[in-house]
């Protein structure tokens, strides 16, 4: 019998000791980690900004996120993360635009393959998703239950561990200016690198559009429209490498964006810019696909004169 005492209270204060361990694991990675990481320090950044005269909001994944430097374009905000679907971004807009502020002018992405369903695992943060949608919502978007949800939401360091190199290693953390994450790498090899990308963000070739983003994409300017905000439509700039990959797999940019067009033709309040064929310079690009520092304060500035021509319009 004292055995059986023994064994129980034993178990017991490993069980204790464990959940406590779990705590303060989990304390150390809210505490000191995620502030740390693109995400969450974009949205406090957001949140520090959004009453002070923003019009123009930026949202999307990682072409606006590394391309668009808000410094050079007046009373604008970078809330675009990287690896964001446009089911995510319409979940976010659907939060900002329900709230108190002064946004006027919401700018999206509108690249192929900003239509393309490849992200392996787009919902890994859960709790930064769980303060745009609720629990059933975000459940059935990432397959969770419900339980996992809550499980992953509270105790946000699981699965995480290699997160906490941000801490050992302060020069991995990323800067964030007003939610642009800001990249210095320089473009090297960008034949190989196109294929890669082409290959991996068309994988599902022929079938281009997600029929599910596609929807997400359109519910985003349904809920602008309500909100009677103007939607500028993004085309980002591109590498001629990039461009070759996706005509060498068979995709033809006229047709893709011919037939997108239609679906968007009864939006009279949006807006599309194309830079897809803005730079030659491979210096200016930190893949085939998405601009460097150098790239993005040259990008900004010109799109900072495009945007206030099209909003006066």
């Amino acid at each position: 019998m004292n055995n059986n005492k023994k064994f129980v209270k034993s178990s017991v204060v490993f069980v204790l000791a464990f959940l406590i361990l779990l705590f303060l694991i989990d304390i150390l990675y809210i505490g000191l980690v995620l502030p740390q990481k693109h995400f969450y320090k974009s949205e406090a950044q957001f949140r520090q900004n959004s009453d002070d005269g923003l019009k123009i909001l930026f949202a999307g994944d990682s072409h606006p996120s590394w391309a668009v430097n808000p410094q050079y374009i007046k009373n604008s905000f970078n809330y675009a993360v990287p690896t964001e679907t446009y089911e995510q971004t319409y979940y976010k807009m659907r939060k900002v635009l329900n709230e108190k502020n002064s946004i006027e002018v919401l700018a999206l992405p509108y690249d192929l393959h900003s239509f393309a369903n490849y992200q392996s695992n787009p919902w890994s943060e859960v709790r930064y998703w769980s303060e745009f949608m609720d629990a059933d919502e975000l459940g059935k978007s990432s397959n969770k239950s419900i339980a996992s949800v809550y499980l992953y939401k509270y105790f946000p360091f699981l699965g995480k561990g290699n997160d906490f190199r941000i801490i050992l290693f302060p020069g991995e953390k990323s800067t964030v200016i007003s939610g642009w994450q800001q990249r210095e790498e320089v473009l090297t090899d960008a034949k190989k690198d196109a294929k890669q990308k082409a290959e991996l963000q068309f994988r599902n070739y022929p079938g281009i559009i997600d029929e599910k983003l596609l929807d997400f994409f359109l519910r985003a300017l349904d809920l602008a429209e309500g909100k009677h905000k103007k939607v500028i439509l993004i085309k980002y700039p591109i590498t001629n490498e990039y461009k070759a990959a996706l005509e060498a797999k068979g995709i033809k940019r006229g047709e893709f964006y011919s037939d997108l067009n239609k679906k968007i033709s009864k939006y009279g309040y949006v807006q599309v810019l194309d830079y897809q064929d803005l730079f030659d310079n491979n210096s200016l690009f930190s893949d085939s696909n998405h601009l460097n520092k150098n790239g993005a304060e040259i990008f900004s500035k010109r799109l900072n004169e495009d945007l206030r021509d099209s909003i006066i319009d």
